[in-house]
């Protein structure tokens, strides 16, 4: 069995554009292709849409605007944030259960739901109902995200696009410490990560070592533990003799 080293990221990473930090194989392009297939397959599988209980009063995507990228904590330099009201016209007599609001899938990242949102619990047919949406950008560059309101059976009934920019500068991180993962990997291609500080590595396969999927390293409060859970996410097909 084969050991591998390679670079370890950090919450800070998941939250920024990637950079490659480590050189990869030649064979790297068809590991990439299928990595990305796997993570849109993993995240971003749309839930089952029931009957619309409600309808977005506006038109398209709701777009934030440009936002600064403000240290953790402070507020400054302003603006630090920006605050939408979506209104929703109500179609039919329902019971929302619940308000979600995502950041690439995720909650509780640069999209938050503010105080005062009214589309949860009994609404009535005719009237109007109001969520109340945090924007407030953790890196920079175009940040994307979506509302989601689930009917009484925890089924979305409505989902609205929201999109923004992030203003502040990027930092050029120096050569980073590495650290070794010992269990599950075999013979890694390639590597990503996700909003959340998930890691998802391609595990090569030639005939001899590696098995062919796509492996996901789960993160803890948004970064690697130091014996991560490993979960197999997808196998995809080689070539004869192993080699892309």
């Amino acid at each position: 069995m084969k050991s591998t080293t390679f670079c370890r990221l950090r919450a800070s990473a998941a939250k920024s554009p990637i950079t490659p930090l480590c050189q990869v194989s030649e064979r790297s392009a068809g590991a990439s292709f299928v990595l990305a297939a796997a993570l849109l397959v993993a995240a971003t599988t749309p839930p089952t849409a029931s009957a619309q209980s409600v309808t977005y009063a506006g038109t398209g995507a709701v777009n934030f605007g440009s936002v600064n990228v403000c240290p953790s904590g402070k507020a400054t330099p302003a603006p630090c944030s920006q605050t939408f009201d979506l209104v929703y016209n109500v179609v039919v007599n329902s019971t929302l259960s619940a308000i979600k609001v995502l950041t690439t899938g995720l909650p509780n990242l640069d999209y938050t739901l503010a105080s005062g949102s009214t589309c949860i619990g009994v609404v009535t047919a005719g009237t109007t109902c109001i969520v109340k949406v945090n924007f407030a950008p953790i890196a920079p560059g175009a940040r994307n995200g979506a509302v989601e309101i689930l009917d009484d059976t925890g089924t979305v009934t409505r989902t609205t696009f929201l999109h923004g920019t992030g203003i502040g500068p990027l930092i050029g991180l120096g050569t980073p410490s590495q650290r070794s993962f010992g269990s599950g990997l075999v013979n890694p291609y390639d590597v990503a990560v996700d909003a959340g500080g998930n890691v998802f590595v391609a595990d090569f396969g030639d005939g001899l070592y590696g098995d062919n999927k796509v492996k996901e390293l789960l993160a803890v409060n948004g970064s690697l533990p130091a014996n991560p859970a490993i979960k197999d996410l997808a196998g995809y097909p080689k070539t004869a003799g192993g080699i892309w």
